[in-house]
């Protein structure tokens, strides 16, 4: 009887704390935040998605970074780039409404934070 309690709190225990994470990372998404997550960097913006495609390009080829990937559609748009270093890029934009989107940016299999907050300034500054 005794386990089961034990087993019972450590589930209703974990569920609480993973239901918090997720409201911190959602209030900070709302509130146009940068949140770093598993090696992505993800940001919601208030401007369109072709604004912030068109935004992406210029600041690439702005650092330097060839386009060697560049795809575009209704909703979704990806780019792909590398680093001199070999190291990979990929941007994807995704339209959340007409007037709004998310961009996400990982630089490097595991994620490169300093690198890819780096490309979302230089995003940022370009809309």
């Amino acid at each position: 009887m005794l386990k089961k309690f034990i087993l019972g709190f450590f589930c209703v225990f974990l569920m609480m704390t993973q239901l918090s994470c997720l409201f911190v990372v959602g209030s900070g998404l709302g509130a146009g935040a940068a949140i770093w997550y598993k090696g992505k960097l993800t940001q919601h913006l208030n401007k369109d998605m072709d604004k912030v495609y068109q935004a992406s390009i210029t600041a690439m080829k702005k650092m330097g970074l060839p386009i060697l990937k560049a795809e575009r559609g209704k909703d979704a748009a990806q780019l792909r780039s590398r680093y001199l270093d070999d190291t990979n890029v990929w941007i994807t934009i995704e339209a959340l409404t007409q007037y709004s989107c998310e961009i996400t940016i990982r630089v490097g299999v595991l994620g490169d934070e300093q690198r890819a907050r780096q490309i979302l300034k230089e995003i940022l500054s370009r809309i």
